[in-house]
C-alpha cells in the first residue's frame, strides 16, 4: 500500500479489518508513524520508501535526483522486492533521517 501522509487516516479501518498477514506500506513521511503500526499491528506491518523524483537544495539552486530503487526496514521485503527486478536497500532505522531534517 503506498500512500501519501494525509491519506493514513483515512485507511488505518481497512487495515485493522483487513486478513493480511504482512503490510507494507510505503510513503516518505516525517509524521509519526506509530499510530499506523499499532492499527496493524507491529507483527504485521512492515515499512519502507518508495524511490523516485526528488529536488536537492544547494547553493540556492534546486537540483532533480532520481532515486529508481527502493528503501525497505525489512531485509525479507527488500529481497522480494529485488527479485522482482525493482533495486531495494534494506535500511532498519528508516527514521533517522527525520532526526536529521527537524534540526
Amino acid at each position: 500500500m503506498a500512500v501519501l501522509a494525509p491519506q493514513v487516516d483515512a485507511v488505518i479501518p481497512a487495515l485493522e479489518a483487513g486478513v493480511a498477514k504482512r503490510i507494507m506500506l510505503m510513503f516518505n513521511t516525517c509524521d509519526p508513524i506509530d499510530p499506523l503500526r499499532e492499527a496493524v499491528s507491529r507483527a504485521r506491518a512492515a515499512f519502507g520508501s518508495p524511490g523516485g523524483i526528488f529536488a536537492l537544495l544547494a547553493a540556492g539552486k534546486l537540483t532533480p535526483k532520481i532515486n529508481p530503487g527502493t528503501t525497505s526496514a525489512d531485509e525479507s521485503w527488500a529481497k522480494t522486492f529485488r527479485e522482482a527486478g525493482i533495486p531495494t536497500v534494506a535500511y532498519g532505522d528508516m527514521r533517522a533521517g527525520c532526526a536529521r531534517t527537524r534540526r
